[in-house]
């Protein structure tokens, strides 16, 4: 199971920190695991958290009895990392004196943000994502947080008819305070797709073009639509699907109902739907 593999992996980590250690001068026997009290604790490479704390979340604290080898040091590598506050995280042995361990932790913390801005959008569109996003000076850049800022600036776009927006990062460290960085949001919204075609599935009762009538603000890309827009927005097309099926029990189908509908690429500049009725 995943669980069990990662405890191995940290239990790996554990042994082969330890091992930098030479075993004739701890008098470490990895096959033996012997009780220590943890004399002190260390940390190093940390600049915006504070020593303590560190110690606090580790779980280690000084007096404590651990088995070495064994699954204190491993656990409190877990809860390091479980922070997500840090890209690299190391507990080794410092010295041994007596039945007294002296333990180092030494960490690498991910970047905060110093700035950050948007490039490819106007001063409108920048506003607006930044209400969205709402991240701020000082946050810590994962990339679980750049993941979902992707996800919410593309659905963002995808409301307004931009349905292949692409977004990218680009990092800056120049001239900034140790471990911040600014962030260059790249925004390519494209064009606004078009509609190619409509199509109904399971309509075996109403003309066709009757019920594309009923998706008022949805149309489709053809010579005699000169009036009306193909170009497609998310939500109009919401609102026209319940005008669809208002049609339909306008004309006595009181049961009518959209099973499944999907919208997907045509080619770089349009799309097909297709809705499937009951």
């Amino acid at each position: 199971t995943r669980s069990k593999i990662f405890v191995i992996l940290f239990t790996i980590l554990y042994i082969s920190s330890f091992a930098q250690i030479n075993p004739t001068e701890t008098d470490i026997d990895y096959y033996m695991p012997k009780e220590y009290t943890i004399g002190g604790i260390s940390v190093s490479g940390i600049e915006n958290l504070d020593n303590n704390a560190i110690i606090l979340l580790s779980n280690l604290n000084v007096g404590d009895k651990i088995s070495v080898p064994g699954d204190d040091v491993s656990n409190a590598i877990k809860k390091l990392w479980d922070q997500g506050l840090f890209s690299e995280v190391n507990i080794s042995i410092e010295k041994i004196i007596g039945e007294n361990i002296f333990l180092l932790i030494q960490l690498k913390e991910r970047p905060r943000l110093f700035y950050y801005k948007f490039t490819g959008i106007k001063k409108r569109e920048e506003n607006d994502l930044k209400d969205l996003l709402k991240i701020s000076r000082g946050e810590i850049i994962t990339d679980n947080l750049l993941k979902n800022n992707t996800s919410k600036i593309k659905k963002h776009f995808v409301d307004k008819g931009y349905l292949f927006a692409d977004v990218s990062y680009n990092i800056k460290k120049d001239s900034l305070p140790f471990g911040q960085i600014g962030l260059v949001i790249n925004v390519n919204k494209k064009e606004k797709v078009k509609i190619n075609s409509i199509n109904i599935i399971g309509n075996n009762s109403l003309d066709s073009r009757k019920l594309k009538k009923a998706l008022k603000n949805t149309k489709e890309k053809k010579l005699y639509n000169v009036f009306k827009s193909s170009k497609y927005d998310e939500i109009s097309y919401k609102e026209d699907k319940e005008s669809f099926i208002d049609k339909y029990n306008s004309l006595g189908y009181r049961d009518a109902k959209i099973i499944r509908d999907s919208v997907y690429r045509f080619d770089d500049k349009t799309i097909n739907i297709d809705i499937e009725v009951e």
